[in-house]
């Protein structure tokens, strides 16, 4: 699925469970035939408990509800201990499945014979080859959003050379998939991010690239000022809503609701 139909998607979603079917349906041409989206309101409390949206068989899932969930998944607890490690350049945390033993190495407390089981849960279900993803969630620090993906029946030599040249794609759909989700309370709790507050030019500036206006354009006709001042505009929207890219930007923009294409016609 192209990034402008996952998009188009996102969008039209009407709740944070149609966004996580879309982004499966688009890594499904990958390799990628399963996942976990595990939401922890209260993670760096003693009482954190944890949400689920299973997306793998429901025999491995029961299995693995039954060991613990995510308080005994090392990939879960890693993840929630290492967010500041594992970050890389995108507005997601990645970890491999096939770098957990040198996780696990350095965070000896973290083994114990439950998240020994959970790895023998993993091989019963073919379930070895995979990432992890944690997803920001500004707005409540003490909460922990994070999903699996993984590839059945895939050793990790062959995730390596099938699924991770696809590495690029697979955190841009995380990208545009994490901005659609802060459009949505999340299993009854509140809304992940509230909306930015934006001055009129900097959503006239959003609009103008929406419509694919070059920036000398959007500097006269949108909002009167220089182009060298839009591009400094430009960068401070970038940082405010965490893009990258001015592709990125728009993206994030639409998904968000902060503006509209126009309708044709």
């Amino acid at each position: 699925m192209p990034l402008q139909q996952l998009l188009d998607k996102f969008i039209h979603a009407d709740n944070a469970n149609e966004c996580w079917e879309y982004l499966l349906q688009a890594l499904k041409p990958l390799g990628i035939d399963g996942g976990l989206l595990v939401y922890a309101p209260l993670v760096d409390s003693d009482s954190a408990f944890f949400f689920y949206n299973n997306h793998y068989s429901s025999a491995f899932f029961q299995d693995y509800l039954s060991n613990g969930g995510g308080v005994n998944d090392p990939c879960v607890q890693i993840a929630c201990n290492n967010k500041a490690a594992l970050k890389n350049h995108s507005s997601t945390a990645l970890m491999r499945w096939d770098h957990i033993d040198q996780f696990l190495s350095n965070n000896p407390h973290l083994i114990n014979k439950n998240t020994e089981r959970m790895d023998e849960i993993s091989q019963d279900h073919q379930l070895n080859a995979g990432l992890t993803f944690v997803i920001e969630t500004p707005s409540t620090h003490s909460s922990w959003l994070g999903l699996g993906l993984g590839s059945r029946g895939m050793s990790h030599k062959e995730f390596e050379c099938e699924v991770i040249p696809h590495l690029e794609f697979i955190q841009q759909c995380l990208t545009l998939f994490q901005s659609s989700l802060l459009r949505f309370p999340l299993y009854g709790f509140q809304q992940l991010q509230s909306l930015p507050e934006l001055s009129e030019r900097q959503i006239n500036i959003l609009q103008g690239l929406a419509m694919g206006m070059r920036h000398s354009d959007i500097a006269k006709q949108q909002v009167h000022r220089s182009v060298a001042q839009l591009d400094k505009d430009i960068r401070t929207l970038k940082n405010l809503l965490r893009a990258k890219t001015l592709e990125e930007l728009v993206a994030i923009s639409l998904l968000r609701g902060l503006i509209e294409l126009p309708s044709c016609g």
